[in-house]
């Protein structure tokens, strides 16, 4: 063969390759057009492609760390896109991952907002030191809470830590009284109850009862209290008797009382284990009663079915004052949301309700100025659609209002949903039986499993 022919044949041959590179690429450019799935020809690119191990470890999720960041170490949030509809959700798939998030949130559960970023550290100061100075924790929550959900087990991990008897608060009326596990109520006669639900003046519990004519409550406790305290306004001289373990301890005449003011009726007992009211009055409002011991910690469940947080602005200034010889709230966690959510994709950007909690969050720090609030993010709320479990979208723009508010104010912030999210997700949870079937509320041992999760971010970790 000539020379000129071996070079004709190389020629030739470069030539149908190139075409043949050429063709492949315009073939893999074209199908990647039409549906994305076929990887487009790079002979040379593949061959500087990641490995394995790189592309795994660059793909992965990190472990979510429970520290307490300051503010400054997180990535930006961005303070005007939480009224957007454009706020980024999870993909709607059956399975949301725990560590879908919007752009700039860190992946802490617990961040510290308060002003010199010393919230978690003032409140482990408080914990340690209530033997000797009580600390009274308000809870202040939507039906997620009711029956003592979740915050019966809070209670009794800080009391086993700390010490402290009792439920705390109670009213004498309650719609959650027959399934409440943490102590027994009962309660008969003509009481009227009246919620921050409705229009009026209110202690921090949010609710009074009314009683024209006769009433009794009985409660029995799963473990023993050395101090019984009730709130009351009376109009009319009343008649008050107290029974503790079956064992007639008071016959108390309530003076009425002046101008709206509060009046106190406390005694005090080893081992009271069982309670008995019996009240006779004309007309006479009472704010709650209180079951505790003299040290140690003390959380209130001042749950309220229906509430979505906006109505916290009808605490009265003076009352909040007044009942400060029974509750001087020193750490207050407020859990609202659901009730805020829209079943139907409405384009709803919830600036009505940043207004109101802002409105709310300002008016509770102005009551306890020298508090440290809590606020914790909407858990999470699912619908069925088309046989798949599908997250409402006002979650997520709830949730990103909350840290907001949480930031602008300056509260510990805690965020609900990646927990719920970390537990395995709402279709899981209701699959474990520890989330109801209506895919927005928690069972006792849901319940058990977030109080856990909260006491650790708050305490431990």
């Amino acid at each position: 063969m000539s020379n000129w022919s071996k070079g004709g044949w190389l020629f030739r041959s470069f030539l149908v390759c190139l075409l043949a590179i050429g063709l492949a690429y315009l073939i893999s450019f074209a199908l990647n057009k039409v549906n994305g799935e076929v990887k487009v020809f790079n002979p040379l690119g593949d061959l500087f492609s990641k490995s394995k191990g790189a592309e795994e470890a660059i793909g992965s999720n990190a472990d979510i760390d429970l520290s307490i960041p300051s503010p400054d170490s997180e990535d930006h949030f961005d303070e005007t896109s939480f009224m957007s509809d454009s706020i980024p959700s999870p993909n709607d798939s059956e399975e949301i991952s725990p560590l879908v998030e919007e752009p700039g949130d860190s992946l802490s559960i617990l961040v510290d907002y308060t002003p010199n970023c010393d919230g978690i550290t003032r409140l482990r100061e408080w914990l340690e030191d209530s033997g000797t100075t009580p600390l009274h924790i308000a809870f202040f929550s939507d039906s997620f809470t009711e029956g003592d959900i979740l915050v019966a087990d809070l209670r009794r991990m800080l009391q086993q830590k700390y010490g402290g008897k009792g439920v705390g608060y109670l009213p004498l009326t309650s719609p959650t009284a027959r399934f409440r596990t943490s102590i027994k109520h009962r309660f008969s006669g003509q009481w009227k109850a009246h919620t921050l639900l409705e229009k009026g003046v209110y202690t921090a519990s949010g609710q009074y009862d009314h009683l024209s004519g006769s009433g009794e409550v009985t409660f029995k406790m799963r473990s023993s209290v050395d101090r019984v305290a009730l709130l009351y306004q009376s109009k009319s001289a009343s008649v008050l008797t107290a029974t503790f373990n079956d064992t007639i301890v008071s016959s108390h005449d309530l003076s009425a009382t002046a101008d709206g003011t509060l009046a106190l009726w406390e005694e005090r007992g080893q081992n009271i284990s069982s309670l008995n009211l019996s009240v006779q009055s004309d007309d006479i409002d009472i704010h709650g009663i209180y079951l505790d011991g003299s040290s140690g910690v003390s959380v209130d469940n001042m749950s309220r079915r229906g509430a979505s947080g906006g109505e916290l602005t009808r605490l009265s200034d003076a009352l909040c004052s007044e009942m400060s010889e029974v509750r001087d709230y020193r750490f207050i966690i407020l859990s609202f949301g659901l009730n805020a959510l829209s079943t139907e994709e409405n384009g709803d950007d919830y600036y009505w309700y940043y207004r109101k909690m802002k409105k709310s969050l300002e008016h509770i720090k102005a009551l306890y100025p020298d508090a440290v609030v809590l606020l914790l993010s909407v858990s999470d709320r699912a619908t069925i659609e088309e046989g798949n479990v599908t997250t409402l979208k006002g979650v997520y723009k709830v949730r990103a209002i909350q840290k907001k508010l949480a930031k602008e104010e300056g509260c510990l912030y805690w965020d609900t949903y990646r927990v719920i999210q970390e537990l395995g997700g709402v279709k899981n949870l209701v699959e474990k039986g520890w989330m109801a079937k209506d895919y927005t509320h928690l069972s006792g041992a849901g319940g058990r499993q977030l109080a856990k999760r909260l006491y650790l971010s708050l305490v431990e970790e």
